[in-house]
C-alpha cells in the first residue's frame, strides 16, 4: 500500500507492508505508530522499530529518526485509515445477534 493514498502529498511515495504500534511486532517494511499511553510511550521504541525494519514513523511527537517521520494531529485516526487498507474485512462474515430478556 502507497501511504499518500491516505495521506496524500504530505508523505513521498512510501510503499508500506503491514503497521504497527508494538515495535517487537513489526516486520521489514511495516509503518510503526509511535503511540503515547497511559504507562509507555511509543516513541522510546523508535530504535527498535528501526531495526526491526520500520520504513516511516507515524507519531504526534516531535521525534527525529533514520527513517521518514510523519507527524499528525490524531495519529490514531490515521492508523485506523492504514488499517482498513491494509487489511480489509471483506472476506469475513459478520453475524449480529440482538434480543431481549
Amino acid at each position: 500500500m502507497i501511504l499518500r493514498d491516505i495521506l496524500g502529498d504530505q508523505v513521498a511515495n512510501l510503499e508500506i507492508t503491514g503497521a504497527t504500534e508494538k515495535a517487537q511486532d513489526v516486520r521489514p517494511g511495516y509503518l510503526f505508530c509511535a503511540l503515547k499511553g497511559s504507562k509507555l510511550n511509543g516513541a522510546d521504541f523508535v530504535p527498535q522499530a528501526i531495526q526491526q525494519g520500520a520504513v516511516a514513523i507515524l507519531t504526534d511527537q516531535p521525534l527525529t529518526a533514520d527513517v521518514p517521520v510523519i507527524h499528525v494531529d490524531h495519529p490514531r485516526v490515521v492508523l485506523t485509515q492504514v488499517a482498513i487498507k491494509l487489511y480489509p474485512s471483506n472476506d469475513i462474515k459478520k453475524v449480529a445477534v440482538t434480543g431481549t430478556n
